[in-house]
């Protein structure tokens, strides 16, 4: 059994309730429509319910919520093209490493037909992956995300098994080897505001039901039993054709 640390598990309540406060809101506007004490009721225990669970996976809520945005959004490609995949994934992830190099396959055959989003979703069992997506985002801020997303996913196995003081250092190596100054990068990786920009991909992740790494969503669907490049390139190819 592992042991969430603190950072991340008070993400992931964070994100939690951020959802649970949005579907309370429907569910009071719903009963201001209907009215009735057994509509009332029926909100109370499903939303006690709700606080008490974990997401599940349900047809009618594999949607991407929050939509893409080029102001917020980690966008590869054609950020105006009308096939967009958006990717949550996790640095620390082997299953997220392996289809780091499918997706750019996808991005090199596709190029400017469509447009990659990459949104940070670190899982509690990866002791060093909101440590690596702070990286990204700090790089971000220096207007090398995908620079550092490429590094982080190539060195996957490297800082992987080192200890956090040595992974950060590694980080750290990272972004001086693409040109970010040292200095700049640590006081980027320390603001909160990191942390805040990747509680939002988890929050907006948890509302669209993601519960693993990597989970993709082509125009906005919820891709299912993609475990290869044949599978995701099939997707992407149909939505491509269609779109013309």
């Amino acid at each position: 059994m592992f042991h969430m640390n603190p950072e991340r598990e008070k993400i992931m309540a964070d994100a939690r309730r951020e959802v649970t406060r949005h579907k309370r809101k429907i569910i009071l506007r719903r009963v201001g429509v209907w009215g009735g004490a057994l509509v009332l009721l029926t909100a109370m225990v499903w939303g006690l319910a709700e606080l008490a669970s974990t997401p599940s996976q349900n047809s009618s809520t594999d949607t991407l919520k929050e939509a893409v945005s080029p102001a917020t959004d980690h966008i590869e490609g054609n950020p105006n093209a009308k096939v967009v995949l958006v990717e949550y994934s996790d640095f620390q992830c082997p299953a997220c490493e392996k289809f780091y190099s499918i997706v750019k396959n996808i991005k090199s055959k596709y190029g400017e037909q469509l447009a990659i989003v990459y949104r940070s979703f670190p899982l509690p069992q990866h002791d060093k992956g909101t440590l690596a997506a702070r990286a990204g985002e700090a790089a971000a801020i220096e207007g090398k995300f995908w620079e550092m997303h490429d590094k982080l996913f190539d060195g996957q196995e490297i800082w992987t098994g080192k200890s956090e003081a040595e992974a950060i250092q590694t980080f750290t190596d990272y972004a001086i080897q693409i040109g970010i100054d040292k200095v700049k990068f640590s006081a980027n990786f320390n603001s909160p505001a990191i942390i805040a920009r990747i509680q939002r991909d988890i929050t907006s992740g948890v509302s669209s039901n993601v519960d693993a790494t990597p989970t993709f969503f082509l125009n906005g669907t919820k891709l299912t039993n993609i475990v290869s490049y044949a599978d995701l390139e099939s997707d992407v190819a149909g939505a491509i054709a269609a779109s013309k």
